[in-house]
């Protein structure tokens, strides 16, 4: 019996080939409008820089190179002393800047002492964790398993932590996977690697074997921090105790956590798909209150946030054609976004 060939396939009625075409064309829109604001994001940000020059100051004494007031950060103007940690005046962040000897990739200070993280770029690339002193003499110094990402001081100069890369290159990639580890500045060792450290969650033991922390911040003194732990594509917020080798989740879908100076609350950033592109949107969380904020900033913050004070964030932005610059936003969710420091990377206020 010869197979019959099957039914014409029947034309959709007009309507539905309108409401179809009428979908198709509001999501072009919508991507090509998203596409729009982010070009004219990038054009401002071009703008602002290209309107400021940097000054460099000559340095009298390294005595006052970590002092309250001031703003440690890496330098990216080009010239001989890109890379190297720099420091401005807060209360005037687009003047001079005073350039220290010490490079690094990332950079950290609390306590006097001086945290850098840098990688060593030759035929075989390694890295290596660096403290040192207020007068940039060397304390100690540490092999990094990877690439530099994230580093901090705690309040009294004690303990530092790094995050590194050992597989992946950017929290955007689904095969990332860091290293976190807490060092003892004082007596030059490694305290242990956030991977050993108990987990809590909603009250039972909290262990997966893919598990990945970053974003490690110090509160008041030695002991207590949060930091990312993140599983099954999940980030968690985690509060913890650096003594007891234990933390708690607190709160999902947190990267990159910063401890304001009261302790009271959490700038981080928070993934977001808006028309089909993907960006990190600031956000800052009352640890008290339990009330989310978003900061008003449309750009992408790939970046773990500096407080300058109790009301404003500190976050470096890649610049098309350069390198970075470091920008201010109100915490709040009011105001607009302003260039702070051009030429610069990893914010840091000195407090003390």
């Amino acid at each position: 019996m010869e197979a019959k060939p099957p039914p014409p396939n029947k034309p959709l009625p007009i309507a539905a080939r309108l409401g179809i075409f009428a979908v198709l064309t509001g999501a072009i829109v919508a991507a090509v409008a998203a596409y729009a604001i982010h070009r004219r994001h990038v054009a401002e940000t071009a703008a602002e820089h290209d309107a400021v020059a940097v000054a460099i100051a000559p340095m009298s004494s390294s005595s006052d190179f970590v002092t309250a007031g001031r703003i440690l950060f890496r330098n990216t103007a080009r010239g001989p002393s890109y890379g190297h940690v720099a420091a401005v005046s807060s209360s005037a962040p687009g003047g001079e800047r005073t350039i220290s000897p010490l490079v690094g990739d990332r950079i950290y200070s609390g306590g006097h002492a001086i945290f850098v993280l840098r990688a060593h770029r030759r035929a075989l690339t390694t890295y290596e964790a660096d403290c040192f002193n207020a007068d940039f003499s060397p304390r100690s110094s540490f092999q990094l398993p990877g690439a530099p990402s994230r580093t901090r001081v705690s309040p009294d100069g004690s303990l530092a932590v790094s995050t590194v890369f050992v597989t992946g290159d950017s929290y955007n990639s689904g095969g990332f996977s860091t290293r976190t580890t807490v060092y003892d500045l004082r007596a030059g060792k490694v305290v242990g690697d956030l991977e050993d450290f108990a987990i809590e969650k909603d009250g039972q033991a909290f262990r997966k074997t893919d598990f990945n922390f970053w974003g490690v911040t110090f509160g008041a003194g030695n002991d207590r921090f949060f930091a990312t732990v993140a599983s099954g594509g999940t980030p968690y917020l985690i509060e913890g105790s650096i003594a007891h080798r234990q933390a708690r989740v607190i709160k999902n879908i947190v990267e990159c956590p910063s401890l304001s100076p009261d302790g009271n609350r959490v700038a981080f950033k928070f993934r977001v798909i808006e028309n089909g592109r993907f960006r990190w949107s600031l956000h800052a969380f009352d640890l008290k209150g339990g009330r989310e904020t978003i900061v008003n900033e449309l750009r992408t913050v790939d970046d773990q946030v500096e407080w300058l004070d109790e009301s404003t964030l500190l976050y470096a932005l890649p610049r098309v054609g350069g390198d970075s610059d470091i920008w201010a936003a109100p915490a709040d969710g009011t105001g607009k976004p302003r260039l702070l420091i051009p030429d610069a990377s990893s914010p840091c206020v000195v407090r003390s």
